[in-house]
């Protein structure tokens, strides 16, 4: 059992993640966000009652990715806060309505 949780631990197969407030997205940014995570051809965002999650693509070797490119169809601050989670190391974001709302990021209220 120990050894099973140390490889846990060790494993290289691991997800940085960070849940930010959905008030840091536009509410176009969480129609697009559901409508995508509903998306069966969609593997990168999954949507929930309460927000949804995001897995970042990792840049390729000598190529970043584009954030627009990846996950089409939403606003610069939407690809702003990505960016800044990313730059940051985090590799998935969780937005949820719940969450932290930080202030250096744009807030929304809708």
């Amino acid at each position: 059992m120990q050894q099973a949780i140390n490889d846990f631990v060790n494993s290289s197969d691991q997800y940085k993640v960070i849940c930010l407030s959905t008030a840091h997205i536009r509410q176009s940014d969480a129609e697009r966000l559901r409508e995508m995570g509903e998306d069966i051809e969609v593997s990168m965002i999954l949507s929930r009652e309460t927000g949804g999650f995001v897995k970042l693509y990792p840049d390729l070797e000598d190529e970043p990715r584009i954030l627009e490119a990846d996950y089409p169809g939403f606003s610069d601050e939407f690809y702003n806060v990505l960016n800044q989670a990313k730059l940051a190391g985090f590799t998935m974001v969780e937005f949820d309505n719940a969450a932290t709302e930080y202030e250096f990021l744009p807030a929304f209220d809708w």
